[in-house]
C-alpha cells in the first residue's frame, strides 16, 4: 500500500471520527419540547362533568410538570363541600374539592360569578405514567352546587411538561456515515476497474 493511499485512509478515518464526535456532542446538546395540551369548554348545566382527551401526544422526559385549571361560575368562598370541582389524569393523578380561595382568584364579578385558578405540580413518574399511551384523558366534574348561574361559565384545563427529545443528530450521523460508505464502494469499484 502506497503513502499517498494510507494517509488517505487516516484521512478518512479521523474524518469519521470527527463526525461521531460532533454526532454525539450534538445529541447531547438535544432539548426537550415544551407540551402544552389545553382546552376549554363552556359550563351548560349544574354540576356539569367536562373530559378533555388528547392524542397523540409526546413522551414526557420524566421531568415534573404543572396541571392548572381555571374556571370562571358559581364558585363562592367559603363552599368547597358543595361549590368545587374534581380532577383526574388518566386515573393516575387526581384532586378533589378544588375551588375558588381568595388567593386564587384572577377577578371577582360579583356573589356568584368568580374567575380563578389553581396550579398543580405533577411529578415526572406520573407524567411518563401519564403519556405512556400517547393519549391524555383530564375529566374535570363540577359538584352539583356549582349552579349555571351566567353565561360566561366555563373550564379550562393545561397541561404542561417536557417532551423526550428527538435524536435528529443521529439521523446526521447516519447520513454521513452512508456517504463515507458510498464514497468508498466508489472508490473501490474505480479501483478494480
Amino acid at each position: 500500500m502506497s503513502t499517498a493511499t494510507s494517509i488517505k485512509k487516516l484521512a478518512f478515518i479521523a474524518a469519521g471520527s470527527f463526525a461521531i464526535a460532533m454526532g454525539t456532542a450534538n445529541f447531547n446538546k438535544a432539548q426537550a419540547a415544551s407540551i402544552i395540551l389545553n382546552d376549554s369548554a363552556p359550563q351548560t348545566v349544574a354540576g356539569q362533568d367536562f373530559n378533555f382527551s388528547f392524542s397523540p401526544v409526546a413522551k414526557s422526559n420524566g421531568t415534573d410538570g404543572v396541571f392548572t385549571i381555571r374556571a370562571r361560575g358559581d364558585y363562592t368562598f367559603g363552599f368547597p363541600a358543595t361549590e368545587s370541582l374534581s380532577i383526574d389524569i388518566d386515573g393516575i393523578f387526581s384532586q378533589s374539592q378544588v375551588t375558588a380561595t381568595p388567593a386564587n382568584v384572577i377577578s371577582n364579578f360579583g356573589f356568584n360569578d368568580n374567575l380563578w385558578e389553581q396550579s398543580f405540580t405533577i411529578s415526572g413518574l406520573d407524567l411518563l405514567n401519564i403519556t405512556q399511551d400517547s393519549i391524555v384523558n383530564i375529566a374535570v366534574d363540577l359538584l352539583p352546587g356549582v349552579n349555571l348561574s351566567l353565561a360566561n361559565a366555563s373550564v379550562e384545563a393545561t397541561l404542561e411538561y417536557e417532551s423526550v427529545p428527538e435524536p435528529a443528530s443521529m439521523l446526521g450521523l447516519l447520513a454521513i456515515g452512508a456517504m463515507g460508505a458510498g464514497s468508498a464502494l466508489k472508490r473501490k469499484k474505480k479501483g478494480d476497474a
